[in-house]
């Protein structure tokens, strides 16, 4: 009897753990600041992946698939400059990325951020795509959000991938937009894990209630 107790208390205990620890998730920045017919522009995507030191931020826009002129230009997060221990482009397509106190207030609609991460705006010749990588002091179980619910904002340049728009009869050129979450994905194992734990308990219950 003891024996099957903690197992049951074995279960329940890996039940809290693997809830509390499921912080990874993937995002998808697909809502546009900039808009045709009031809709963001399709086929624009921004890949955000974090696991509660690291936030992964990467361009796979079909739109601009092949453009090398695209450029990954500035990140925003709500996370206190004190926090982020480091950023770099894993491509190494540019160079040192700083990071620092956001004092612009209100990023397009979205809301205001705590820290604003770019990389040398004069420099022409820089441009990339990621993955940026954001690496933080302390573990977070999940990314602070400001008071519109966006926890990220980044700045995309579209370099020669620039978009014709008519609206009116009037022609205009959209050749950057700031985005924010679309949709956002839980990682397989956040999901898993608890419902591993939660069949289990009742498997063990069950067979308890039966001797």
């Amino acid at each position: 009897m003891r024996t099957k107790s903690a197992v049951l208390v074995g279960i329940f205990v890996l039940l809290v753990f693997t809830v509390g620890a499921a912080s990874a998730e993937t995002f998808y920045l697909t809502n546009t600041s900039e808009k045709i017919d009031g809709q963001s522009i399709d086929d624009i995507c921004v890949k955000v992946e974090f696991n509660g030191t690291h936030i992964n931020v990467e361009d796979i826009s079909p739109r601009f698939a092949g453009d090398s002129d695209v450029n990954l230009q500035v990140i925003k997060v709500c996370i206190q400059d004190d926090n982020i221990k480091s950023v770099h482009d894993a491509s190494g397509l540019t160079g040192p990325w700083t990071h620092s106190y956001d004092s612009a207030g209100s990023t397009s609609e979205f809301g205001e951020f705590l820290t604003v991460c770019e990389h040398d705006k004069n420099d022409k010749n820089q441009k990339t795509r990621g993955p940026i990588i954001i690496e933080l002091n302390e573990e977070v179980a999940q990314l602070p959000r400001n008071e519109l619910n966006n926890s990220i904002v980044v700045h995309l340049q579209f370099g020669t991938g620039e978009i014709n728009v008519t609206e009116d009869e009037d022609t205009q050129m959209i050749g950057s937009s700031w985005l924010v979450t679309g949709s956002q994905i839980p990682e397989f194992p956040s999901l898993i894990l608890p419902v591993a734990a939660i069949m289990g308990l009742m498997l063990i219950m069950g067979r308890r209630k039966k001797n």
